[in-house]
């Protein structure tokens, strides 16, 4: 297993200086002292990724076994990461394809419509968003 000595020995200087600049200009927006723990914890997820420690896209099993946190953190970090780096457009772009292709599922006698988007926390977040969606879709019959 890499330890993050390792990750930072393997990083050439550039991006060295890349994470860190990253690191403190966002640690000292707007002030010094006035972000709140779980951001400065991203942006500290965010410096690791940098230097190589943890993948450009890690999963909840990455984190849980290189940063050894619970279960529930790991899935908090994934979801606020991606809540970031996603702009309310392609959040949008995300739901109108999800919802355009409904799965039809069967309870005994019962059909009915079901969406990914409901299983896809990042979607569903958006929920003003993709009821206004939802009314736009068109769905062809089959």
């Amino acid at each position: 297993m890499k330890t993050i000595r390792e990750s930072v020995e393997r990083t050439t200087p550039e991006e060295l200086r890349v994470a860190l600049r990253e690191l403190l200009l966002g640690a000292t927006t707007p002030a010094f002292g006035a972000l709140a723990k779980r951001e400065l914890e991203l942006l500290i997820v965010e410096a690791l990724v940098r230097v190589g420690y943890l993948p450009s896209a890690p999963s909840v099993y990455d984190l849980i076994r290189l940063l050894r946190v619970s279960r529930p953190r790991a899935r908090a970090f994934l979801y606020d990461r991606e809540l970031r780096r996603q702009t309310p457009e392609t959040l949008d772009e995300q739901a109108r394809l999800v919802l355009s292709r409904p799965l039809l599922q069967n309870q005994g006698t019962l059909w009915r419509w079901m969406w990914r988007a409901l299983f896809s926390p990042i979607i569903s977040g958006r929920n003003c968003a993709l009821w206004a969606i939802h009314r736009t879709v068109r769905f062809r019959p089959i």
